[in-house]
């Protein structure tokens, strides 16, 4: 079996799509904008989606959406596996006796100043593996990325979801500046590595009005540009080696469990209410609460059992608010106990686990 990489661009590589200026439209009559194409691309979204998650990763937020469902303003739809998603195709066939593992990365930095970009080549390998440990080397693929070192610029309207951070993520930045204007002042000090975030956060501080078609903000550095084009570069070459009937698998757990993150074809979060609903008779628990979950389930201080325990009753149930109030309490006490634990702290009575704690868990109710 020849395992070199070939010397032609794979089948599946993307294409480098010319765009005609005839393409392209003005964000708004007579600015001074860059243009932007007006065609529906919903890989490009589901990429950028990706690059999202790995910044709130980073800010210490588990992300747990399998797939991404891109919709245009006509109802078409796109749906494609998240880079976790991939993860996950490549945990069910760890399963079945296959090993995905990641070979090598390579990366070379082209351009000057804002035109500046990184291409990364990243090789990655699926193995058989028997019980006795023999492994036998199936195939081996190459994934790549570009990967600039400056975000492109975006339009940001205030109905808009703020969509990053654990407190206002779901919540429009015209809510914020009405209920929390702090948040603002804290972006303002604070996100110095999103100027253009900043920026907009300081015009709704300073009461300026937003027009109905947003604002056209430029893109500042990329502080993650490495990591990001490095993992993309990865997921793309696991990709490959992923069989359909895999892929279509997760996809279809995505959608049963609630895992999937559906966009518009800005990539802004489809509409909903402020409080997510979620229909169970009255039983109603809010975004904030879910994400507070997420975030506690990433501790160090659980073990992978608690942490899958409380991914797969996020996944699986209708919550009620109290049912999630109830959940944050128990993680609550059951980190602490850990963090005084390992700080050496005198010994305790155990508390009960999470999804034993005050009793049996019922549908919508705290596991």
């Amino acid at each position: 079996m020849n395992d070199k990489v070939p010397a032609t661009i794979p089948d599946e590589a993307p294409e480098v799509e010319t765009i005609e200026a005839t393409d392209l439209v003005p964000i708004n009559d007579g600015a001074t904008a860059p243009l932007v194409p007006k065609q529906f691309d919903p890989f490009s979204i589901m990429d950028r989606l990706d690059e999202d998650m790995l910044a709130r990763e980073l800010e210490g937020i588990a992300a747990d959406e399998l797939a991404y469902v891109v919709k245009d303003n006509t109802g078409k739809e796109q749906t494609g596996l998240s880079k976790v998603g991939v993860d996950e195709c490549c945990n069910v066939l760890a399963q079945q006796g296959r090993a995905v593992r990641e070979d090598d990365i390579q990366m070379k930095v082209m351009g000057e100043g804002k035109e500046r970009e990184a291409f990364f080549t990243a090789k990655a390998s699926l193995w058989v593996v028997s019980a006795d440990g023999r492994e036998v080397k199936l195939q081996s693929t190459t994934g790549l990325k570009r990967q600039p070192l400056y975000r492109e610029g975006r339009t940001v309207k205030a109905s808009d979801p703020v969509g990053f951070g654990k407190k206002h993520r779901e919540h429009s930045w015209e809510s914020v500046r009405e209920n929390d204007p702090s948040y603002l002042k804290w972006i303002v000090a604070n996100l110095t590595d999103k100027p253009d975030t900043m920026a907009f956060a300081q015009m709704l501080l300073d009461g300026e009005a937003i027009p109905p078609d947003g604002v056209q903000l430029s893109g500042g550095h990329n502080p993650f540009w490495f990591e990001a084009g490095g993992m993309k570069a990865m997921r793309n070459a696991k990709f490959r080696l992923i069989p359909s009937l895999v892929r279509a698998q997760v996809l279809a757990t995505a959608k049963q469990a609630g895992r999937e993150r559906v966009v518009d074809d800005r990539g802004q979060p489809t509409a909903q209410p402020e409080e997510k609903k979620m229909e169970r008779g009255n039983l109603t628990a809010t975004d904030e609460q879910l994400d507070e979950i997420r975030y506690m389930a990433d501790s160090a201080y659980l073990s992978n059992d608690s942490r899958q325990t409380i991914l797969e009753w996020l996944g699986g149930n209708n919550i009620s608010r109290e049912g999630a109030s109830g959940a944050i309490a128990k993680l609550n006490v059951k980190i602490k106990k850990a963090k005084d634990v390992a700080a050496g702290a005198e010994s305790k009575p155990d508390f009960p686990d999470v999804d034993a704690a005050e009793g049996e868990a019922s549908d919508g109710q705290a596991p």
